[in-house]
């Protein structure tokens, strides 16, 4: 009889292991999807620095591109900052800030500056 007791305890047991078990995994789901979110957005922690600039890049004049390709590993950019150079000069004119999408071409900011506000080691952040 005793034998036939423990069986029946052990069997019970096993069957309360399972449904935590179960449990568990559903509420793991569940809150995955419910917070998700927030599991996968993060605010950054804290500004990146500018890198030093290791060159210069083509004088800016009327039809001139420069094109900077770059990667984050975040997936909400807040800003960009540009530094400018103008080698001491005034500059007359309007200078386009662009900032693509490379993945599917779209555009995500667009910015006109007059360039007679740029002045050496300008930053602007957009």
């Amino acid at each position: 009889m005793s034998l036939n007791m423990s069986s029946h305890g052990a069997a019970f047991i096993k069957k309360v292991a399972l449904w935590i078990i179960i449990l568990y995994a559903a509420m793991a789901v569940a809150f995955y999807f419910l917070a998700g979110e927030q599991l996968r957005l993060r605010s950054s922690r804290g500004n990146l620095s500018m890198p030093p600039a290791t060159s210069g890049t083509v004088e800016l004049v009327s039809g001139n591109c420069v094109e900077q390709e770059f990667k984050v590993k975040i997936q909400r950019l807040e800003n960009i900052s540009v530094q400018w150079g103008t080698y001491y000069r005034k500059n007359s004119g309007t200078v386009r800030i662009e900032l693509f999408d490379m993945r599917n071409s779209s555009l995500l900011m667009s910015q006109e500056l007059d360039a007679a506000e740029i002045s050496e080691g300008y930053v602007r952040t957009c």
